[in-house]
């Protein structure tokens, strides 16, 4: 007797000219492979590893090969809700090309705790569980959207070039700080994000050149913090900090703030309250916000704008196997059976 699940995967074109591998500790029905080692080692650079919903935590991985990571979200609007779990992500040195879509995880870093001569990392829809992100030497292009963070992003003062921190919920609620030492000379560009606090917190730890802030909401934190150098600040909002809400911080350049103005954001916690991310929230603005189309361009300031809309799940943009009948199918060696499954698109914001 054999046992199988079907799981049906939807795949972008994108994905079509590499191997698909699928990854599920799951008992008794297990994928292709059932630890990230395994499936790593038959998969080839440039193979995708999607990988199942599970109750048991994956474990912490070491990624050695350009490989497109994807999960079901970390959170995902099915019957389960049941997410796929990492506790560290190690990317080997001198990669390129990894991708990470749709998981929770707890940190992510280099081998000897930065990472080192990484390109064209991008991580999107991943709630970070434990202390963030840690970029050093030589890294180029790291792209982190519609994530939620509870910790940092630290750059170690390297030439980090072309990080993109864009439409995340960061409360930095293991780490105090959400931005640590970005001192190095490379361009780092955050946009359309919540940066938030309980009243008390600080943006920056250490130092900070050549940030450019478009967009974002500073909820309970100030951004005049560090010792920063050459940053701009244009169509961000300060509100809720205890003593200063200041915008531009001091020294800085920008334009078009709004100081110590209240969102109006749907659901959120007060500035005094605990800010951790809920899923049972609503962090989109109210209809008469004063952001609404008082961003760049006339763009609305905070996670949501027309082309980029933030994903309570963290879903990947793919369709979802909502349910499989009969599950599990038990089928002789050799026979055939009818299974019928139920598909939906991904959700956006499942409020």
């Amino acid at each position: 007797m054999k046992i199988f699940t079907l799981t049906c995967f939807l795949l972008l074109a994108a994905y079509t000219q590499a191997a698909i591998l699928t990854l599920n500790n799951n008992t008794p029905t297990p994928g292709q492979y059932t630890t990230f080692a395994a499936a790593q080692t038959a998969a080839a650079a440039g193979d995708t590893i999607l990988v199942h919903g599970s109750a048991t935590n994956y474990g912490t991985i070491t990624i050695s090969k350009r490989l497109t990571l994807i999960g079901p979200g970390h959170k995902p609007n099915t019957l389960s809700g049941v997410g796929a779990t990492f506790n560290v992500v190690t990317i080997s040195d001198n990669l390129t090309g990894v991708r990470i879509y749709g998981v929770k995880l707890a940190q992510i870093s280099g081998p000897s705790t930065y990472l080192n001569n990484v390109d064209s990392l991008i991580i999107e829809k991943v709630f970070f569980s434990g202390t963030g992100l840690f970029a050093g030497t030589n890294c180029n292009y790291i792209a982190v959207r519609n994530s939620v963070l509870t910790g940092w992003i630290a750059l170690q003062n390297s030439n980090v070039d072309s990080v993109f921190l864009e439409n995340n919920y960061i409360s930095s609620e293991n780490t105090g700080v959400p931005l640590v030492d970005w001192g190095g000379a490379g361009t780092k560009f955050v946009s359309n994000n919540i940066f938030a606090w309980s009243g008390a917190g600080i943006l920056l730890s250490g130092t900070m050149r050549n940030a450019i802030f478009v967009n974002n909401i500073f909820y309970g934190l100030t951004a005049n913090t560090g010792t920063q150098t050459d940053c701009l600040y244009a169509n961000n909002l300060s509100f809720g900090h205890n003593s200063n809400n200041t915008l531009p911080p001091t020294g800085q350049g920008g334009s078009n703030n709004l100081v110590n103005v209240n969102p109006q954001i749907v659901n959120i916690q007060t500035p005094t309250q605990a800010s951790a991310f809920d899923y049972t929230r609503n962090y989109r603005l109210q209809p008469a916000s004063p952001a609404k189309g008082a961003g760049d361009g006339g763009t609305d300031i905070g996670l949501y704008e027309p082309d980029f809309q933030f994903s309570m799940t963290g879903e990947p943009a793919r369709p979802q196997t909502v349910s499989i009948t009969p599950n599990p199918v038990v089928v002789p060696s050799g026979g055939t059976t009818t299974v019928n499954f139920t598909i939906r698109k991904s959700t956006v914001n499942a409020q």
